[in-house]
């Protein structure tokens, strides 16, 4: 709920610290479904478009309910690569056909770490999210095979 009432903030931020050293455009976007696997489908809160960070458009994904996502590193901080986000992240780098996004946490301070595409995860993911459609999904969807007897 934090996160949704102060994504606008958490954009504008972003922007601010982007275009000090960038020259970008942020758009907004709404739903992107993929061509060859249409039962995939993201909605990315920001596309952003940048010459230097990339010739495409980068997904740009914003979250404040970050509790247990960033894990400590030597260096500093880190999506944690099992954590929901990253998978969330991983599935609109593939729905939108991008190779990298932003990532960013933002509260007092703003967080931000730009991921690049994992192509074997996305392939790897994409078998198990198809699976779930077909088993799940299509029935429910066709006969309510899950929530007929719940009435």
């Amino acid at each position: 709920m934090y996160g949704c009432r102060h994504e606008a903030t958490a954009l504008n931020r972003f922007y601010e610290i982007h275009t000090a050293i960038h020259t970008c455009k942020v758009s907004s976007c709404g739903l992107f479904i993929n061509r060859k696997f249409p039962w995939c489908a993201a909605t990315p809160d920001a596309l952003l478009h940048c010459q230097i960070c990339a010739r495409d458009s980068s997904v740009f994904e914003i979250t404040k309910e970050g509790k247990g996502c960033l894990l400590k590193t030597p260096t500093g901080m880190m999506l944690n690569r099992k954590h929901a986000y990253f998978y969330q992240v991983q599935m609109q780098m593939a729905v939108t056909n991008c190779t990298s996004c932003f990532f960013v946490v933002w509260s007092k301070d703003i967080y931000i770490e730009k991921i690049g595409f994992m192509d074997e995860f996305w392939t790897e993911e994409k078998k198990r999210a198809e699976m779930f459609f077909q088993k799940v999904i299509i029935p429910e969807l066709l006969g309510r095979y899950y929530t007929a007897h719940q009435e």
